[in-house]
C-alpha cells in the first residue's frame, strides 16, 4: 500500500516539475480597428540557433498560443498579408499574454497590363508572333 502511494506522489511530482519548465505565451493578433486577423503567422525564432523554430497560426478570433522552455530568449515575428510585420523580443521566465496590433501597409502593387498574344474571334485565331520571339528559336535548317 505504501509503495503505491509513494509511486503516486513521485509521478505527480515528476509531472508538475516538467510542467513548471514550460512557459506559455498567448494572446491575440488584431488590426488597428480591433478586428481579429484570422490565419496570421506567428513565428518564434530562438536566439540559440541549435533550438528549433516554432510557429502558430491565429484562429478565427485572432488567438495564438506558443510553448517555450523556461529561460529561452525568443524573437516573435508576426506577419499578415497587407500589414506591416512586427518583431517582439520575449524571454520565457513566466507565462505571459501579449496582444499585437498590426498596421496596414501603405505599399501597393502597381497596375499590371496583360496583352494576350493569341486572339480568337469566331472561327479566326490571330497570333502576335513578335510576342513569341526570345532569341532562342531554331530554324528548320538548323537541325542539330
Amino acid at each position: 500500500m505504501y509503495k503505491i502511494q509513494f509511486l503516486f506522489f513521485i509521478s505527480v511530482f515528476y509531472v508538475f516539475s516538467i510542467r513548471s519548465q514550460e512557459i506559455t505565451l498567448k494572446g491575440t493578433v488584431k488590426d488597428s480597428l480591433q478586428n481579429p486577423l484570422t490565419y496570421a503567422n506567428v513565428i518564434a525564432k530562438p536566439k540559440d540557433i541549435s533550438k528549433n523554430m516554432q510557429f502558430a497560426i491565429t484562429d478565427n478570433k485572432g488567438y495564438y498560443r506558443l510553448l517555450f522552455k523556461k529561460g529561452d530568449t525568443i524573437t516573435i515575428s508576426i506577419s499578415y498579408l497587407g500589414y506591416k510585420p512586427i518583431d517582439y523580443q520575449f524571454t520565457a521566465n513566466a507565462d505571459a499574454t501579449k496582444n499585437f496590433v498590426l498596421i496596414q501597409s501603405e505599399e501597393q502593387l502597381g497596375e499590371i497590363i496583360i496583352e494576350m498574344p493569341v486572339t480568337v474571334r469566331g472561327d479566326t485565331t490571330t497570333y502576335k508572333t513578335d510576342k513569341f520571339i526570345d532569341g532562342s528559336e531554331r530554324k528548320l535548317k538548323n537541325r542539330t
